[in-house]
């Protein structure tokens, strides 16, 4: 019997390389199955599947760190007790109820996680966006390879993250990154995408130099759009991620001190 490849143009979306150069044998989970991810890409070479599950010494993986946040924000949107501490487990995440404080684990720098953690989510865009639309390949995502599967950092993709000072239940079971009609013409129109995902709204700088043009005239246009205001002069903003610690669920609750971020943008 054949083993079924999971390739439909028989190039690699990453790393451009075809059959017999390399295989599309292995299931490229578009968001980690372990999550819940049920959607199944294609045209992600084996190699290339590999490198995002592979941790070095020097860095954990991509997948593994898309993983850990987001199972932390579920875990973390639930009213806590002096027993939760018994149900978190996290490779690089320490967590002590009684203190008020969750941590990377010591070997682990900051500014590392926090790159792995956004290249992750340009990892599951260019996946989910080629599975949609079959047009994975083109030139406009050479920015989005470079960073994501080869770590480039020259360009530096800058992501932007949407705080509210409520917390939006993240949905349960079934996970899946939306890519409707509507979030692609943004890509055309504007080089952004807008990554919702677990409760969660980001803004990802897809193409750099025309975002650079339009960057603050979209970020108001998304503050006021997903901004949620509980009272006059709230906390409530659009912010570039420069250390994994402005997510809400790690800064509001166990974080006390406010980062400086560019582009503060509010309602």
């Amino acid at each position: 019997m054949m083993k079924k490849e999971y390739t439909k143009t028989g190039k690699c979306i990453w790393c451009g390389k075809s059959y017999p150069d390399v295989t599309f044998l292995k299931q490229p989970h578009i968001v980690p199955r372990n999550m819940g991810g049920g959607c199944i890409g294609f045209d992600i070479c084996d190699e290339c599947n590999d490198y995002f599950g592979t941790p070095t010494k020097a860095m954990p993986s991509t997948n593994l760190v898309f993983k850990e946040v987001f199972n932390a924000i579920q875990f973390f949107s639930k009213t806590l007790t002096p027993h939760s501490y018994k149900n978190f487990h996290s490779a690089y995440f320490r967590y002590n109820y009684s203190k008020n404080t969750l941590k990377l684990k010591h070997w682990l720098s900051i500014d590392v996680f926090t790159k792995q953690f956004k290249r992750s989510l340009y990892e599951v865009f260019l996946q989910k966006y080629h599975s949609v639309t079959e047009n994975g390949h083109d030139s406009k995502f050479n920015y989005v390879r470079s960073y994501a599967r080869y770590a480039n950092i020259v360009q530096d993709l800058k992501v932007y993250y949407a705080y509210n000072r409520i917390i939006l239940a993240p949905e349960e079971g079934y996970a899946d990154l939306p890519m409707t009609d509507a979030l692609i013409d943004e890509i055309d129109k504007y080089g952004f995408f807008h990554f919702w995902f677990k409760g969660h709204n980001f803004f990802m700088e897809i193409e750099p130099k025309k975002c650079e043009l339009i960057r603050s005239v979209y970020l108001q246009e998304k503050a006021n759009e997903v901004l949620i205001p509980i009272e006059k002069d709230g906390a409530e903003r659009i912010y570039e991620i420069t250390n994994i610690f402005q997510i809400d669920f790690l800064m509001n609750r166990f974080v006390k001190t406010n980062f400086d971020s560019n582009y503060n943008i509010r309602r």
